[in-house]
C-alpha cells in the first residue's frame, strides 16, 4: 500500500527541493518523493545532469552508481541530501556531508557486516512495525524493504547493513544474505486478516493510495472477502512467506523453528524472555506503533462471527500452521538453545553411550582428555 509523502515543510527537505530546482539545464534524477515537485525530473534509474540522493535510500542505487557520483561534484548537501552533478569533483566545504556515502560505498566492498546481520521478515499486520522501531535506534545502518523486489535490487550492498527488516520471504531472503540471523512474528492468522481488513477501511486513508486487492476489502463484507482467491491467499500467507507453501509438513516447521527465530503476536512476552538479550530489548522497550486502533468500530463482531460461520472450514485449516508454530516456540524450540537444553542433550548422547558401550567407553567417548 502506497504510504504518504514527507512533509516538505521539514528544512531539510526543502532545501533540498529548492536544491534540485535550481539546476538549470538538464534533467535531474530525485526520489520518488520528489517526482511531481521538481521540473525535469526522472527517476533513480534514468540518466541525468544531476543527482539528488537521500542518504537513507543509497541502496536504491547500484554500487557502481554510487561510486561514479563520489567522483562528481557536489552543488548542494546537508544531513539527509547530497546533490550531485556532472562536474568532475573538487575538495569543498561540502564534503564532510559526503563522508556518509563514501563510507557505505567502503562498507558494501568490504562486506562489512557479512554473517552478522539481523534481519526481521516483517509479516503485514503481526505487531511488527512497534518491535521495528524498537530495533532502529539499535544499529548502525538500519534499512527496511517494502517487498522481494527492492531486496533483490539491493543485493549488491546489502551488507553494508547491521539490521535488514521488511516483506519479503524466505526465498529473496536466502538468496541475498549470507547466514543472517533471522526472526519474525507470527500470529492467528483470521486475527490478522480481520487486521487487515481493518487497516483497509480506517478513514482517514483515501482509498486511491490502496492497491486494488485492499480497496476490495474496503467494500465487501468479512465473508464475501473469504470467498476470494486473495482473500484465501491472505489467511495462508504466513505459511507461504517463511516455507513456501500453503500447507507445509511437519518437517518443513521444524526447520523453520529450528532455523529463526519466531516470536508470537499474542505471546510478545515470551519472545522477549527468549529472544530480547539478544536485541538489547526489554519489555518496556516496545511502543505501540499501531495506526487501526479502532477495529472494533470497522470490522464488527458480528461481521466477524458471520464470516466464521460461512467459512469456519477454510479459517480453522489455515490456522495448522500457526498452531504447529506456536507448539514449537512455547515447547522452547529455537535456533539458540539454551545451556539447560545442550546438557539435557549430553545426557541423552551419554545415557545411549552407556547402553551401547559400557561405562568406561561411554567415559572415554564423552571425555577424552
Amino acid at each position: 500500500m502506497a504510504s504518504p509523502p514527507p512533509e516538505f515543510d521539514d528544512p531539510l527537505w526543502l532545501e533540498a527541493l529548492l536544491a534540485a530546482r535550481s539546476i538549470g539545464k538538464g534533467r535531474v534524477a530525485v526520489p520518488q518523493e520528489f517526482r511531481s515537485k521538481v521540473p525535469r525530473s526522472v527517476g533513480y534509474q534514468a540518466r541525468a545532469a544531476a543527482l539528488l540522493l537521500n542518504k537513507g535510500q543509497m541502496h536504491l542505487l547500484p554500487l557502481e552508481r554510487l561510486r561514479q557520483l563520489l567522483t562528481r561534484e557536489v552543488a548542494f548537501a546537508n544531513p539527509v541530501f547530497v546533490l550531485f552533478t556532472q562536474r568532475p569533483a573538487h575538495p569543498g566545504p561540502l564534503d564532510p556531508h559526503v563522508e556518509a556515502v563514501r563510507s557505505f560505498v567502503r562498507d558494501a566492498e568490504e562486506r562489512r557486516f557479512r554473517g552478522r546481520q539481523t534481519v526481521f521478515l516483517h509479516i503485514p499486520k503481526t505487531a511488527g512495525t512497534s518491535l521495528r522501531h524498537a530495533l532502529d535506534a539499535r544499529y548502525q545502518r538500519p534499512v527496511y524493504f517494502m517487498d522481494n523486489g527492492e531486496l533483490w535490487r539491493a543485493r549488491g550492498s546489502l551488507d553494508a547493513f547491521d539490521f535488514v527488516a521488511g516483506h519479503f520471504n524466505m526465498l529473496a531472503l536466502r538468496t541475498s544474505l549470507y547466514r543472517p540471523h533471522t526472526f519474525t512474528l507470527i500470529r492467528d492468522p483470521y486475527e490478522r486478516l480481520i487486521s487487515a481488513v481493518a487497516h483497509a477501511r480506517r478513514p482517514d486513508i483515501e482509498a486511491k493510495t490502496l492497491n486494488w486487492v485492499m480497496r476490495l476489502w474496503r467494500e465487501l463484507p468479512l465473508s464475501e472477502i473469504l470467498q476470494l482467491h486473495q482473500g484465501q491467499k491472505e489467511l495462508f500467507m504466513q505459511e507461504r512467506l517463511l516455507c513456501g507453501s500453503w500447507h507445509p509438513t511437519a518437517d518443513q516447521q521444524d526447520h523453520l523453528a529450528r532455523t529463526i527465530r519466531i516470536g508470537l503476536v499474542e505471546r510478545m512476552d515470551l519472545f522477549l524472555d527468549q529472544h530480547g538479550a539478544a536485541f538489547g530489548l526489554g519489555r518496556a522497550a516496545i511502543g505501540r506503533h499501531n495506526a487501526t486502533s479502532n477495529r472494533c468500530a470497522l470490522v464488527s463482531s458480528e461481521e466477524i462471527a458471520t464470516a466464521y460461520a460461512m467459512h469456519s472450514r477454510q479459517i480453522e485449516r489455515s490456522r495448522d500452521f500457526y498452531r504447529g508454530m506456536r507448539d514449537r516456540v512455547e515447547s522452547g524450540i529455537m535456533p539458540d538453545r539454551p545451556a539447560s537444553s545442550l546438557r539435557m542433550d549430553q545426557g541423552v548422547r551419554a545415557l545411549r553411550l552407556l547402553q551401547r558401550f559400557g561405562r568406561r567407553a561411554a567415559r572415554i567417548i564423552l571425555d577424552p582428555h
